[in-house]
């Protein structure tokens, strides 16, 4: 089946959290059914493997088939809603998943609807404003401090091999900022060092310089 990009914004369930979502299928059926976006599945792909792994035949349902009440503003509306918004997700992977580039366009469209036909964006650095008016709105309706989503936002930009490890929950963005700067520093104290060697290497060649001269003019006058 093919997959919607927007199912694959989240991270793996753990071993625990796919045991107990298999088991509660097993025990009751699947409750809700896998939401798919012409026909590529846009929520579900873990209650989709519980039901293969179980042999259970899974119920699908078009997002445009979904009670309006349901389906939200629109898919990726839909998706974060039920996947991001209201559950028990931790800090760091609520704002990994909002820097997300698609994420970040989707708040950024909804805080530019908001402030509707107001001209001080444009006045205040136009995009760059609603960038951070849609970090700041994304995190509050989540619960995530905005500076936390800009560590995030600079995680994918300068250590994106970590990301999927805090979705995952492997690592916290904690973490990874630690490790971040401590890499940032490695490299300044490598920088000095190579400074200091090539000053060395320079004073060395200055003094060689001076003792060849001081030789020669020694000569010129012994002469």
């Amino acid at each position: 089946m093919r997959i919607n990009r927007w199912a694959t914004k989240f991270g793996n369930y753990t071993p625990e959290q796919f045991a107990s979502l298999k088991s509660d299928i097993e025990a009751q059926g699947l409750l809700d059914p896998i939401v798919l976006l012409n026909g590529a599945l846009l929520d579900g792909r873990h209650r989709l493997q519980a039901c293969e792994e179980l042999g259970i035949t899974p119920r699908f349902i078009e997002w445009e088939k979904l009670p309006k009440a349901d389906r939200g503003d629109s898919p990726e509306g839909y998706v974060l809603a039920h996947n991001l918004e209201g559950r028990e997700r931790s800090q760091s992977v609520k704002a990994i998943v909002i820097s997300d580039p698609d994420v970040m366009r989707y708040y950024r469209r909804r805080a530019a609807e908001r402030q509707g036909a107001r001209t001080d964006l444009q006045e205040h650095g136009g995009h760059v404003t609603t960038m951070l008016k849609s970090r700041e709105e994304a995190g509050a309706l989540i619960g995530v401090s905005g500076p936390t989503v800009g560590r995030a936002m600079r995680i994918r930009k300068e250590a994106p091999e970590a990301v999927q490890d805090i979705l995952d929950g492997k690592k916290t963005i904690g973490e990874v900022d630690r490790e971040i700067r401590v890499k940032h520093n490695r490299g300044k104290s490598r920088k000095k060092l190579e400074e200091r060697k090539e000053g060395r290497a320079k004073h060395q060649d200055d003094s060689r310089e001076v003792a060849h001269w001081t030789e020669v003019i020694r000569h010129i006058v012994r002469a």
